[in-house]
């Protein structure tokens, strides 16, 4: 189990739940965790001296995905599972392959990806 797998069940044992079952707190928290280690990863600055390098600065956000075919028309998806990102972004046609943490974290991160290559089409 990963620590921020561990981390993410002590947050769900001492944050409250809302009346639609969702912990808001522990997902803002998270959310600016994830910002802040994007930041400190340099994600924006090795995007920028990717596209001086004449790379494309894409995928545009890092996350927990595999990068296929960037030129493919396709996303793929795999909700939670670590195992199937690598088959998945070999399959011809496949640009990036992704998960989602929670309903809420994880998504927005697939979008920018998806919307900032424009030759996928389709997000399955």
């Amino acid at each position: 189990m990963s620590a921020m797998h561990k981390f993410m069940q002590l947050l769900g044992r001492l944050m409250p739940q809302d009346p639609g079952g969702e912990r808001a707190t522990a997902v803002r928290m998270i959310r600016r965790m994830e910002v802040a280690k994007d930041w400190l990863r340099g994600g924006p600055l090795q995007r920028g001296a990717r596209r001086l390098a004449g790379g494309s600065g894409w995928p545009r956000v890092p996350g927990a995905y595999v990068v296929g075919d960037p030129a493919g028309t396709v996303a793929v998806c795999t909700l939670t599972s670590n195992d199937l990102l690598a088959p998945c972004a070999q399959i011809p046609g496949v640009a990036i392959a992704g998960r989602v943490y929670t309903v809420n974290l994880g998504i927005e991160k697939i979008i920018q990806n998806v919307t900032g290559n424009p030759a996928i089409r389709f997000l399955v």
